[in-house]
């Protein structure tokens, strides 16, 4: 009886692999043809639909570099339709997906412009060291740091094993690049847990005390301000204002940046 059942069991469990296999590629197959629909439309100028379609491609986008290229065309159709605010927005998800894509950098410049911002990236010493310590997807800051710890480990061990002026060189330069190694890790462990949200109503929007219109106003945000929310209400989001304090904005002034 017991090996009836395991045999059952086996049998079940391949056919429900059989079937996620033989799914797959009709599944890839249907996705392909709704991007290449929606990159028709959006050739035609219905940057309306092309978003419409492209928003729900998104919704099922298995992996993030699937979902980064989704994040740019709805970028590109939020600048199409005189919305540059949101395009900065889809610009910087996609950027969070595939830190480092040129074409994105390049365009996220292009919109911010638009939109009256700042440059992402103005040249600066501090700009540099920032999107050194960014622009980084987790797995690749977790080599990083391992490439760190490596180096200092093999130091340490020259500094124990040969002593001298040439051991004392390797850990004193193990310990130099701790700090460039580490940095994107030790960034994303002190990152919120849940991604921030940018401002993409235009002019900015006012901060309430309550999660009404005519509540008292407590503060103003800047289109492009990336914002923690800790609350919501039907229309609202509670975000974290000045000293901490949470203050009320409507929902649809803001973007959720985790795509």
């Amino acid at each position: 009886m017991e090996r009836s059942l395991r045999i059952s069991r086996l049998l079940v469990a391949t056919v429900v692999a059989l079937a996620s296999l033989l799914s797959a590629p009709a599944a890839l197959a249907q996705g392909a043809d709704v991007f290449d629909e929606a990159s028709g439309l959006y050739r035609a100028g219905e940057w309306a639909s092309a978003e419409t379609l492209w928003l729900e491609a998104l919704a099922e986008a298995p992996g993030p570099d699937e979902r980064a290229r989704l994040c740019g065309n709805l970028a590109a159709t939020a600048a199409r339709q005189g919305d540059p605010h949101s395009a900065v927005a889809w610009y910087t998800a996609a950027l969070r997906l595939r830190p480092r894509d040129g074409a994105f950098l390049r365009d996220l410049e292009l919109v911010r412009a638009q939109a009256g911002l700042e440059p992402h990236d103005d040249g600066s010493l501090s700009a540099a060291l920032s999107s050194w310590a960014r622009d980084w997807t987790a797995s690749e800051a977790r080599w990083l740091a391992a490439v760190g710890l490596g180096a200092l480990a093999l130091g340490a061990l020259a500094e124990a094993l040969r002593g001298g002026r040439n051991g004392r060189t390797a850990l004193f330069a193990a310990l130099l690049l701790q700090p460039i190694l580490l940095a994107p890790v030790t960034r994303q462990a002190l990152a919120p847990e849940d991604a921030p949200w940018m401002v993409v109503q235009s002019g900015g929007v006012l901060a309430r005390a309550e999660p009404r219109p005519d509540a008292s106003r407590q503060a103003h945000f800047a289109a492009g301000d990336e914002l923690a929310v800790v609350d919501r209400w039907p229309g609202w989001l509670m975000v974290e204002g000045p000293e901490g304090v949470g203050v009320w904005v409507p929902e649809g002034a803001l973007f959720a940046l985790d795509r």
